[in-house]
């Protein structure tokens, strides 16, 4: 079987599901009505759900805190 990515899951439909999917954690059967509802496999849900909480620990973190603009903007200066 070939895997086909859905034209009808746009990145905003992708962050509304997971969106759902935070509110509904811990409640018994939402996960397998928003994957109903959306047309996706649970499995699929849950791996939105960790690519999503994973890119939210990486831009909380306190290493990307430390970063002041000013560091950020010195290699640039340097062209």
């Amino acid at each position: 079987m070939k895997f086909i990515r859905r034209p009808d899951l746009t990145p905003q439909t992708r962050i509304h599901i997971v969106m759902l999917a935070w509110l509904n954690q811990g409640v018994y059967g939402q996960m397998t009505q928003i994957a109903k509802a959306y047309h996706i496999s649970r499995t699929l849900l849950y791996q939105l759900l960790l690519a999503a909480t994973v890119q939210l620990e990486v831009l909380f973190s306190e290493q990307h805190r430390r970063q002041s603009p000013a560091a950020s903007l010195e290699p640039l200066a340097l062209l």
